[in-house]
């Protein structure tokens, strides 16, 4: 008798013995609260697969567990503490490197998170840097624009108002090479892995997010913006668009009516939910790339979350784990 209730998923197992989970899945849906449910039980320490939630002034807006207070050891959150970015090359280095320190003290790896080019890295290794990104300083559709004219492919697989990966692929078209063949090796890590991607039905997502929104700005989001303000922070989260803090941003430069910032709510709310559908999207892509490339077909599962309980999920990974 299975335990979750499926439809997109997957379990990827290979020969070496040792194990690893990911779980994945939209921004909202409960990753953290259901990875940390598994600690009661199990030998294990969370790696962070998050993009926000690398950099140290960046918590309430990011949904940052309060990692530092947990009992199951945390990784990789707040290591980055400059407006700077972090590639996929290195993100996928401190990982490794981290999970064979977990390894070595007998815990299993969990890497939790949304962000979904790192994730994908862990079974498409990309190949280093091929070229610096090329900073314009022409607005963010305009580029995006210039893609789509350029490599139509590669423009679909991003989401227009991602600055930085557009201006990446604009610098190897001016290299000469098209972003759209740049496909790549399938190169997944040599552990037994399971893959989780967690979900929930759509409208119950989304009013959590809609809350969510609520309870961020009342736990002092705005108050953690502000004194980036005058900073270097400032530009680098304009261009980011880590989704709130440009719009928060926008509104300290502007009247700050009553108004003003119910739109504020719903904006940031509106964004959220269309980035938990694009996540939702990348994560059919990535299942669907992965299935492609394995020697027998996989199980195609997805863990709603909203129909099993924490005890359920954690027996469920109890059976990866002893397999």
């Amino acid at each position: 008798m299975r335990l979750f209730f499926f439809s997109e998923s997957v379990i990827l197992t290979y020969m070496n013995q040792k194990k690893l989970i990911i779980i994945y899945g939209p921004t909202g849906v409960g990753k953290t609260e259901y990875t940390l449910s598994l600690g009661e039980y199990l030998n294990i320490e969370i790696i962070n697969g998050d993009v926000g939630q690398f950099y140290k002034p960046l918590a309430i807006g990011t949904a940052k567990p309060d990692w530092k207070n947990e009992q199951v050891p945390h990784h990789l959150f707040d290591v980055i503490d400059q407006p700077e970015d972090c590639t996929v090359v290195k993100y996928r280095t401190m990982v490794l490197d981290k999970v064979q320190e977990v390894w070595s003290r007998g815990a299993v790896p969990v890497i939790v998170g949304g962000s979904g080019f790192y994730i994908k890295s862990f079974f498409f290794a990309p190949k280093g840097d091929r070229c610096e990104q090329e900073n314009s300083s022409e607005e963010t559709s305009k580029l995006w624009e210039t893609l789509k004219n350029r490599d139509p492919k590669r423009a679909e697989e991003v989401y227009q108002q991602d600055r930085y990966r557009i201006e990446r692929a604009l610098a190897l078209l001016n290299k000469g090479t098209k972003p759209s063949e740049c496909v790549p090796e399938y190169e997944p890590i040599k552990a037994d892995v399971l893959l989780c991607f967690l979900n929930r039905p759509r409208t119950e997502l989304y009013e959590r997010i809609n809350q969510r929104t609520h309870i961020m700005f009342d736990q002092g989001w705005m108050q953690e913006v502000e004194p980036l303000m005058h900073t270097p922070w400032r530009d680098f989260l304009m261009r980011k668009k880590l989704i709130g803090y440009n719009d928060i941003i926008t509104y300290f430069e502007t009247d700050r009516t009553d108004q003003e910032k119910e739109h504020l709510y719903a904006s940031i709310q509106k964004k959220t939910r269309n980035y938990a559908k694009r996540q939702l999207t990348f994560w059919r892509m990535l299942e669907k790339l992965m299935n492609e490339h394995f020697e027998k077909p996989s199980e195609a599962i997805e863990v709603d979350v909203s129909r099993i309980t924490h005890k359920q999920f954690k027996e469920s990974i109890m059976n990866f784990i002893k397999g």
